[in-house]
Formats: structure tokens, C-alpha cells, sequence
């Protein structure tokens, strides 16, 4: 049998069972017992003005009939959404 031949059944086998050893490995450091992580809270850290992204809007009118909905820019600053 060849040089290159070896190699490739060499490899062949050691790659899988390296790749089993670090699935277990990581499964077991996961499972430490007595090792409660607190979840970590998104909307505390957050700006207010990103707190209500995907909640649609309130339509409003204006003093003269126009329909408007008020919404933040990116920096935080308030503008009215004219449709």
C-alpha cells in the first residue's frame, strides 16, 4: 500500500474521532451542575425608543384631518410620518 494511501485512511479515522471528543467535551462542560447563569435581559440594556420596533404604530390625525403616525429616527429624535 502506498504512503498516500495511509494518509488518507489515517486521516479518514482520526478526523471523526476528534470531532466526537470535542462534541463531548463541550456537552459536558454545558452540563456543569450547580451552575445556574441568570438570562441575560435584552429590553433592560436597551434605548427606549428601539423597545416598540415591531409593534405597529398609532395612527393619529392632525389639526386639519392629516393622518400621521409619530416614530424615532435612529438617534433617537421624534419626527410625525405623514401619509
Amino acid at each position: 500500500m502506498s504512503e498516500f494511501m495511509q494518509w488518507i485512511i489515517a486521516g479518514s479515522i482520526a478526523i471523526p474521532v476528534v470531532f466526537i471528543v470535542l462534541v463531548i467535551r463541550s456537552v459536558q462542560h454545558d452540563s456543569k451542575q450547580g451552575v445556574e447563569q441568570e438570562p441575560y435581559e435584552y429590553e433592560s440594556t436597551m434605548p427606549d425608543f428601539y423597545k416598540n420596533i415591531n409593534s405597529k404604530p398609532q395612527k393619529k390625525r392632525g389639526p386639519r384631518g392629516g393622518r400621521y403616525t409619530e416614530a424615532r429616527t435612529k438617534d433617537g429624535r421624534p419626527y410625525r410620518r405623514y401619509f
